[in-house]
């Protein structure tokens, strides 16, 4: 099989969550995957190990599902609705973000006025286990992460939704 650059790792072997789920994404958005087990040797051959009940539970917090191709068969893809709806969420919040700025094990998000519950509501939708909660005022989002090694995580989780509506 030929070798695959859409995603190249980081490092071979385990990587963290975020990357991981980025070369699923970027695997079941680039090829045809049909089953699990082709998402997991996929990985493998990108130099990516997982157990397949993790890749299992990967798919599920990016609400993957089987969709029909033209030939009748199936393959893996993104909820048409969660992908439309989060595309929307996060040009807003890539429109109204002011500045993000860290204080221990949290990140300060300021908004534009009024703006801060749409922060809140992207926040929410990452479904990311290193946050603890989110709360959204006018103009302030503050999200509490679990540990002050979480934020940096956050934080590029953030820059890296914004980064992806700017193109």
């Amino acid at each position: 099989m030929q070798e695959n650059n859409l995603y190249p790792p980081k490092r071979l072997g385990k990587v963290s969550k975020e990357d991981r789920q980025s070369a699923i994404l970027s695997l079941i958005e680039n090829e045809s995957v049909e089953t699990q087990e082709d998402l997991t040797e996929r990985l493998r051959e990108m130099g990516i190990t997982a157990t397949q009940a993790t890749i299992s539970r990967d798919m599920r917090e990016m609400t993957l599902q089987k969709e029909q191709t033209k030939d009748g068969g199936y393959r893996y893809a993104v909820s048409s609705a969660k992908r439309a709806d989060m595309r929307r969420l996060a040009t807003l919040f890539e429109q109204t973000v002011v500045s993000m700025d860290r204080a221990q094990n949290i990140v300060v998000i300021k908004t534009m006025s009024g703006a801060a519950h749409t922060a809140g509501e992207v926040v929410d939708n990452l479904d990311m286990p290193e946050i603890v909660g989110c709360l959204a005022g006018d103009n302030t989002c503050i999200i509490i992460t679990r540990r002050v090694s979480d934020v940096a995580v956050v934080m590029a989780r953030l820059d890296n939704l914004i980064a992806s509506v700017k193109g």
